[in-house]
């Protein structure tokens, strides 16, 4: 009987064919070539390949979580969730500084795409089906932890500037987007620990998690 986040994260590692990875791994802009020099060193389990071998030959892949990690005492479950703005608002923000209805728009619009209830959901489902137990997380602890590659030092610098800029009515698009993906994760109903980071500050957070 699988009783600890430790061993049901033990069980997934010995049923995954590709091992442990990180979040800079995972994260699809960085894996091979990192965007910054705060590279993670926490392990995660690719669980989108997890899913994708536990479908193959029986049913089609249905989304899930990015990965799943344990926290830094091994005591909690994560399910770790990475959503990029990055090269989204590189290719269709043209003014980081300034954000327009139209910047609102196109952010509000990418923001609906993101299923991040039925990934949760599908996640549990795929752990009960590993390790042939239902109603895992009666026991277990567990988390939900939404990753953004936001520069959170950058996202400061914004904030100021939108300070600063208050009577011109301009506002930094980082924070809107940073806005948005907490107000998406809070909106979230389901019961369980919601947890928002940026990719530089994953490890720190995984230390407080408990």
């Amino acid at each position: 009987m699988i009783d600890s986040a430790f061993a049901l994260y033990s069980t997934l590692l010995s049923f995954s064919q590709l091992g442990e990875t990180t979040i800079c791994h995972l994260h699809k802009p960085c894996n091979g070539t990192p965007l910054c020099m705060d590279t993670s060193v926490i392990a995660l389990l690719d669980f989108d390949s997890i899913e994708l071998q536990l479908a193959k030959g029986h049913r089609p892949r249905l989304p899930s979580c990015d990965g799943v990690a344990l926290n830094n005492a091994q005591s909690v479950f994560c399910f770790v969730e990475i959503k990029g703005w990055d090269q989204f608002v590189a290719r269709n923000i043209p003014d980081t500084n300034n954000l327009t209805a139209t910047d609102k728009t196109k952010i509000d619009q990418q923001t609906a795409k993101y299923n991040l209830k039925g990934k949760f959901e599908q996640s549990i489902k795929d752990c009960e089906e590993i390790a042939g137990q239902k109603d895992l997380f009666l026991t277990i602890p567990y988390a939900y932890v939404i990753v953004t590659d936001i520069n959170s030092s950058t996202n400061a610098l914004d904030d100021l500037y939108a300070n600063l800029s208050n009577l011109a009515e301009t506002a930094s698009v980082w924070t809107y987007c940073d806005d948005k993906m907490k107000t998406l994760l809070n909106s979230v109903d389901i019961n369980v620990k919601k947890v928002y980071a940026h990719c530089r500050d994953f490890d720190s957070i995984m230390s407080q998690i408990g």
